[in-house]
C-alpha cells in the first residue's frame, strides 16, 4: 500500500524530492494526480475500479509525519483561532471519530476560565495529553489534527454553534 507523504506544486518539484522510498505518494497540485515512487521513478497512481481512499485518511497518514508543535506554534495556533473566531457566542469543537463534543461559550464573566477561545481550545486539547500537529482554517470552520498517546491521528473541528443552541421557556 502507497504511503502518502505530502504535495507538491509541479512534477518537476515532485521530482525534486530527496529519501524518498519505493511505494511513496505525492499529490501533483498542477495535474491534480496522485503519484508512487518505485524507488528511481515518479509514475501516475494507477486507480483500479473499487480503489477509493478517503481524503481523510490521506490527511491523517500525512499529518502523522509532521512533528508536534512546540509553545511558538501553539501560541501562532492560538492567535490564528482568535483571527478567525466569528461574532458568534456558541462554538463546537467536536472529533466524531472518538465522541468528543464539547461547547465552548463566549463570555464576559469574571469566573471565565480561560480568556479567549483560542486559549480554550488548544487547553482543552492539551490536557488531554494530545499533540498538536497541523489546522487548517476553513471557510466555515477549523481543523486541528492531533496524535494521541497511541500515535492515532484525529482531526478536531471548530466551528460556529449558535444554531445548536435553542432558548425556550
Amino acid at each position: 500500500m502507497p504511503n502518502y507523504i505530502g504535495i507538491d506544486e509541479t512534477e518537476e518539484s515532485m521530482r525534486l524530492r530527496r529519501n524518498c522510498k519505493p511505494d511513496d505518494m505525492v499529490l501533483c497540485e498542477k495535474t491534480q494526480k496522485m503519484y508512487v515512487y518505485d524507488g528511481q521513478n515518479w509514475s501516475p497512481l494507477e486507480i483500479k475500479e473499487g480503489l477509493n481512499i478517503p481524503l481523510y485518511e490521506i490527511n491523517k497518514s500525512t499529518v502523522s509525519a509532521f512533528p508536534e508543535y512546540d509553545q511558538e506554534k501553539i501560541n501562532q495556533l492560538q492567535d490564528n483561532i482568535n483571527d478567525w473566531e466569528t461574532s458568534s457566542d456558541y462554538y463546537m469543537l467536536l472529533c466524531n471519530d472518538i465522541k468528543y463534543y464539547t461547547v465552548l461559550r463566549r463570555t464576559q464573566h469574571k469566573k471565565a476560565v480561560f480568556p479567549d477561545l483560542g486559549q480554550a481550545v488548544t487547553n482543552l486539547l492539551l490536557e488531554r495529553d494530545y499533540k498538536i500537529q497541523a489546522e487548517e482554517i476553513c471557510d466555515d470552520h477549523f481543523e486541528i489534527w492531533i496524535k494521541d498517546k497511541e500515535e492515532e491521528v484525529y482531526m478536531f473541528a471548530l466551528f460556529p454553534y449558535d444554531w445548536g443552541v435553542i432558548n425556550y421557556g
